[in-house]
């Protein structure tokens, strides 16, 4: 968190999704959600995958309010 960000990652060991075009595809509708969200408040969602193996991050960030990046 810094004065005009909040970023949220959060890691797992499955492979996919890895891209918000492919988690669109899927059944849950969680990732687009928060994807939505931070878009409404200027940020964005990026999906990492892992350097060491199976798995991947994503990585959401949100400007806060009077904030600029």
């Amino acid at each position: 968190m810094t004065d005009h960000m909040l970023a949220v990652a959060v890691a797992d060991l499955d492979p996919s999704p890895r891209s918000l075009a492919e988690a669109a595809r899927t059944q849950g509708q969680g990732l687009r959600t928060v994807a939505d969200l931070a878009r409404t408040f200027g940020g964005d969602v990026r999906i990492e995958s892992s350097s060491d193996g199976p798995g991947k991050t994503i990585v959401v960030r949100f400007i806060l309010p009077g904030g600029t990046p």
